[in-house]
């Protein structure tokens, strides 16, 4: 087997493995390129209208959520979830029913910028197919996209799409939300990460050994 075959066979195995967990769910730390990614937000899903079509749920009064300018994924606003308690369990979170066609197969995302070991998640209101994206590090400052496939049962017309801040929160600790979405699964793609100094320097090397190569013959 000659080594161009050997590259493409180990590049078509990448492809198809990086495809296989796209279709189930993800993660990516930004920053991340521009314009990149598609996905369907709920409505004001990107909280360029304050809170408006979100309710707060929180019966043990431990948190509150605002529209927060202080950063944003695309636009001006995201969610901003402060906890005015110290909890072990129990969270608050905002939440919205969003319709769906029995049947469908769909994409819960968000983005997430999560500053303490609190957890940031976003999930259907536990349902039986129930799926939770949610924010998997410490990155103060940064954004991280999330997401998971779900497959809506017959006879089930709409969704309680939920933000949720809970386990071990303490008080004044705060998260964002952001770009909440719920996309039919072939219409999904998650944004593109910006290559670190490193990578981008490793392409640029290749590239020239490349056109050395091609020159050489």
């Amino acid at each position: 087997m000659s080594r161009k075959s050997v590259v493409m066979i180990v590049c078509l195995a990448t492809l198809f493995v990086a495809q296989m967990a796209m279709a189930t769910g993800g993660w990516y730390l930004g920053p991340f390129v521009q314009d990149t990614g598609n996905w369907t937000t709920v409505p004001n899903g990107s909280f360029e209208n304050g809170l408006t079509g979100w309710d707060l749920e929180d019966p043990h009064d431990h948190g509150v959520y605002l529209a927060s300018n202080e950063m944003a994924t695309d636009g001006a606003y995201s969610a901003k979830g402060i906890a005015s308690a110290t909890f072990p369990i129990y969270g608050f979170a905002l939440r919205q029913y969003v319709s769906v066609v029995p049947g469908q197969e769909y994409v819960l995302s968000g983005s997430f910028s999560k500053f303490y070991n609190s957890h940031l998640t976003l999930d259907l209101d536990d349902v039986a197919f129930e799926v939770q994206p949610y924010a998997h590090v410490v990155a103060p400052s940064t954004w991280q996209f999330a997401w998971e496939t779900f497959t809506v049962p017959a006879g089930v017309n709409s969704v309680r799409v939920r933000l949720l801040f809970d386990t071990n929160v303490v008080l004044g600790e705060y998260g964002y939300f952001d770009e909440v979405a719920v996309t039919p699964v072939n219409d999904f793609s998650p944004p593109s990460v910006v290559p670190e100094p490193a990578t981008l320097g490793l392409l640029a090397m290749g590239g020239l050994a490349l056109l050395r190569r091609r020159k050489s013959k």
